[in-house]
């Protein structure tokens, strides 16, 4: 039987600029687990100067591709023409975009995979109308369109993710090419080994679905009279201020410093009415930190209940979670992230995007 022979374009991607760290880690994850998989025959990566430390086996090829990672009119011209040039000249068999936004002006060269991971400018189209900038909303579209009709197979992070592409399908009159939930990959990280200072650790930003409005509402409420410090990562919408006290809003933070602040603290706070899937929670919880988060689908799907799960509509809710996470033993939190280790991880994901596209690629 003949192996997968792919090109992996990362090349749009970079720490700097990116939107969500997450889908950049996952993407990098899903780049050196799958360049791995026995299946593989070639593989060719379009990248930038930007990534230096990739942990990549012998069998890559390595292409640079600065023009991609840039704004405006450079980058229409690499997400519509010149990558699919770049893929046909790799002679690759597959084209893997991770980020599942594919060329509506040209068609695909090689056989097209793609990673949806997730649909939000549908729910800000439906949720918040007019927040979203609604040029950017109809380009991304107009990609995520061509991605279902040119796919071969479509690859998402979760159950829920999937079904809301097949119901976006559904209302676009667009018959999917096959949607595979395959999650994310996690490792093992170090735990903090003192005593934890009172100290509390909250995802914000401007982004209306991340509901940093009740973030800072329900930690005044819940703070009030008590000797606690606030790291606030991220940034804050215009209309909301740092509170005054102990609350410190840090920008975005190396990714050391960043899991170095996460495993001191107390408790990890995660607001949000919208996922695809929900990465900082399991995060926390793998660092030795009980996450503190919103009740919604995707999370619902991802920890399993696992964690300090509240109504983002019910201040009271959040504070009995807040102060339940604050009890949970180091022997608890250990118990979960095996749990999520072995539930989460891309040995398994990287078998079913290899198999799903071998799978693709008998059926012509």
């Amino acid at each position: 039987m003949k192996g997968l022979s792919i090109t992996y374009s990362l090349a749009e991607q970079c720490f700097d600029a990116t939107r969500s760290i997450g889908l950049l880690n996952l993407s990098i994850g899903m780049l050196e687990s799958l360049s791995r998989r026995p299946e593989i025959e070639r593989f060719t990566l379009f990248s930038n100067d930007t990534f230096t430390s990739l942990n990549l086996p012998n069998i890559v090829k390595v292409e640079i591709y600065n023009q991609a990672n840039g704004r405006g009119l450079r980058r229409i011209i690499w997400d519509q023409f010149t990558v699919y040039s770049a893929a046909a000249r790799a002679g690759n068999d597959w084209l893997f975009m991770p980020k599942g936004f594919v060329s509506f002006l040209r068609k695909c060269p090689a056989k097209l995979a793609a990673y949806v991971p997730d649909v939000i400018h549908d729910f800000y189209q439906r949720t918040y109308p007019g927040h979203f900038n609604q040029l950017e909303c109809k380009y991304l579209q107009m990609m995520l369109r061509a991605a279902l009709r040119q796919a071969k197979v479509i690859f998402t992070c979760s159950e829920f993710t999937s079904s809301e592409l097949a119901s976006l399908s559904r209302r676009w009159g667009i018959e999917p090419p096959p949607l595979v939930a395959i999650g994310t990959g996690f490792e093992p990280r170090e735990k903090y080994q003192s005593v934890k200072p009172n100290r509390l650790m909250v995802l914000v930003s401007p982004w209306k679905h991340k509901r940093t409005d009740l973030a800072i509402e329900y930690l005044q409420r819940w703070v009030k009279g008590k000797d606690w410090e606030i790291d606030l990562i991220g940034s804050l919408p215009k209309d909301i201020s740092l509170p005054s006290g102990k609350w410190y809003l840090h920008q975005r933070l190396p990714e050391s410093e960043y899991r170095k602040m996460m495993t001191r603290a107390r408790a990890f706070i995660n607001f949000s009415e919208y996922e695809g899937f929900g990465l900082p929670p399991v995060e926390a919880i793998l660092s030795g930190t009980c996450a503190v988060y919103s009740d919604i689908p995707a999370s619902r799907e991802v920890l399993m209940g696992l964690g300090a799960p509240f109504d983002n509509n019910s201040y009271e809710s959040f504070a009995k979670a807040l102060d339940y996470a604050l009890n949970v033993s180091p022997e608890q939190l250990e118990n979960w992230a095996n749990i999520l280790l072995e539930r989460h991880n891309w040995k398994k994901g990287a078998e079913k995007i290899a198999l799903s596209m071998l799978k693709a690629q008998q059926s012509g």
